[in-house]
């Protein structure tokens, strides 16, 4: 593993970090998503603290602690999304693992292994089957074994490759008498690639998400298809009916079943040869990889460039400053949600059942009124929905209702996803929204929930210091009404937007939704954050052809300089 260290150092350089992943590290203390047998993403889908309880790092408590702890570390300082410039995942899978997980999606590229020298085809029909890679519990060739001792032909099949299961493999070819499987331990690169030459085809019956198995790519050099798990990367590389066959993984039955089908069809196996020649040549060689990393190199230094020349310079204010401004704010929060509560007893004997709950406090104590639980409302779309807040508090008012939630960042989409995702009520969204398609330049702040589409302004900054620090990041770009299609809206449905001074476009961008909308809940900006927010006056003019009626404000910010109200959640509903 390398150190985080190089990427501070990196920066102090002034040098951009592009790192290949691998592996699954950085989600996954054991870096392969694989435990007991079975695929498991508990570290990605909670914490990674999971992993802990399990030893998943070398069967070692003590020693995956280490790696979840460093981890941790470096999430909590954003080290992955600012201090790297840009990741490259292997496979389309691989990347999609890693941005569910956490990592910003604008950063993360598509390069695969290559094979280089070429080992050249050969297209003659082969003799056997043959599996290269290691012998261990997840490439299950276990299961290859029992798949072949199902076979109603005599087919030969070489195992080339040695690791902890190879004693264990010996014993059960003799079990299982199979006189027809050779074990030939390690074989140089040359004499493994000559056996992969002279197969019908290569089998890879693995049941965990391999990242790139480098043996695909030489198999298609090669001109010999491949007989794989219909899983992960291997479903991805390999095109069913064409470069190859897939099976259901850990199914020796329908593993026997492809391969006897491959054995008897030579015609269309020798078609499926020279796809596979063509799929190298188009994909895998060392020049075409090249051209793929010296795009990739061009984006990230012109990417680094364009944000350097447009980034807003952040108000210089004194740490102690910030702390004693963050501390103030904190502590008002608080005892307003004290006061919140004491005034209305209801919510006294509510707080008990959601305090454990990752819910939020404080907007479970303006979501918790009478008026919302009676209103009968059945779908809530939660957009600018950061890590949940809204989401789980409008949850916990009303259980029964749908949740689409909206949130562009990686790390809050994913804290979103690991608080409320295993809720079959709630769907997350990964993606900005706005009046088009396509992506845009995306303000991260400090803190993250003053994030935004526009560059936020000096009042914002000087009232609010711990938000002042902003870079820009590039995210997807989409209008409500494309999920349209992908929402159930079958009675009253509550439109919450809280976009940072973007509530404007994302409105007019729902023109077909808000005909299905009941009621607005939408954060306006009275005095000027943002640069080029939209006020009250334009949020009204949108709402009102629509038929909706302004009822008045659900909560109010104001500065902690001078108590000037700066925000307002205002409600407005359909008469």
């Amino acid at each position: 593993m390398v150190s985080p260290s190089v990427y501070l150092a990196a920066e102090k350089m002034g040098i951009p970090v592009v790192q290949t992943l691998h592996n699954y590290r950085l989600i996954c203390p054991a870096a392969n998503l694989f435990r007991d047998g079975h695929i498991c993403e508990e570290c990605v889908e909670h914490t990674v603290w999971r992993g802990v309880r399990h030893g998943c790092y070398r069967n070692s408590r003590t020693a995956t602690a280490s790696v979840a702890a460093m981890l941790l570390i470096h999430r909590r300082r954003h080290t992955w999304d600012e201090k790297v410039q840009a990741y490259i995942a292997l496979t389309e899978f691989a990347r999609g693992r890693f941005e569910y997980g956490g990592l910003p999606a604008d950063r993360l590229f598509v390069k695969p292994n290559f094979v280089h020298p070429d080992p050249e085809p050969s297209f003659a029909a082969g003799s056997y089957g043959v599996y290269v890679g290691r012998l261990s519990d997840e490439k299950r060739v276990s299961t290859l074994l029992k798949a072949w001792s199902r076979l109603r032909v005599d087919i030969p099949l070489l195992i080339i490759g040695d690791g902890p299961e190879r004693k264990k493999l010996e014993a059960q070819v003799q079990h299982l008498q199979l006189r027809n499987v050779s074990l030939l331990g390690r074989l140089t690169r040359e004499e493994s690639l000559a056996k992969v030459k002279g197969a019908f085809a290569l089998m890879l019956p693995s049941e965990c998400y391999e990242n790139f198995p480098l043996t695909i790519a030489e198999a298609f050099a090669c001109g010999t298809p491949v007989i794989c798990s219909g899983l992960g990367a291997m479903k991805e590389i390999v095109e069913d009916g064409r470069t190859g066959l897939h099976f259901s993984p850990g199914d020796p039955d329908d593993i026997a079943s492809k391969i006897e089908w491959a054995w008897t069809h030579q015609e269309l196996v020798s078609a499926m040869r020279h796809e596979a020649r063509r799929e190298y040549e188009s994909k895998y060689t060392a020049e075409r990889n090249g051209e793929m990393l010296t795009e990739i190199y061009k984006r990230v230094l012109g990417k680094r460039q364009a944000a350097t020349q447009a980034k807003p310079a952040a108000a210089r204010i004194p740490s102690h400053k910030i702390v004693i401004s963050r501390t103030s704010d904190l502590a008002g929060k608080a005892w307003a949600y004290l006061l919140t509560a004491l005034r209305e007893p209801h919510q006294l004997l509510s707080l008990p059942g959601v305090a454990f709950k990752n819910v939020h406090i404080g907007e479970f104590l303006k979501l918790n009124q009478p008026w919302l639980k009676n209103a009968g409302i059945k779908t809530v779309i939660d957009a600018g929905a950061h890590a949940g807040e809204f989401s789980s508090a409008i949850h916990a008012v009303l259980p029964e209702a749908k949740i689409y939630a909206f949130e562009p960042l990686p790390d809050s989409s994913t804290e979103l996803r690991k608080k409320l995702g295993r809720n079959g009520s709630v769907r997350v969204f990964q993606v900005a929204l706005g009046e088009e398609n396509g992506s845009v330049d995306f303000w991260r702040s400090s803190f993250s929930k003053s994030s935004s589409v526009l560059p936020m302004s000096e009042l914002h900054q000087s009232a609010f210091p711990w938000s002042a620090e902003n870079r820009a990041i590039t995210v997807k770009l989409r209008r409500l009404d494309e999920y349209l299609e992908q929402m159930q809206l079958p009675s009253k449905t509550l439109l919450k937007i809280d976009v940072q001074g973007y509530e404007d476009r994302v409105l007019r961008g729902a023109v077909k939704l808000l005909e299905h909308v009941h009621y607005v809940i939408v954060e306006v900006s009275i005095g000027q954050l943002y640069e080029g927010q939209a006020d009250f006056h334009a949020i009204y003019d949108i709402l009102a052809p629509f038929g909706f009626s302004y009822l008045g404000n659900l909560e109010q910010l104001a500065s902690p300089v001078d108590g000037t109200i700066l925000q307002v959640d205002a409600l407005f509903a359909r008469a």
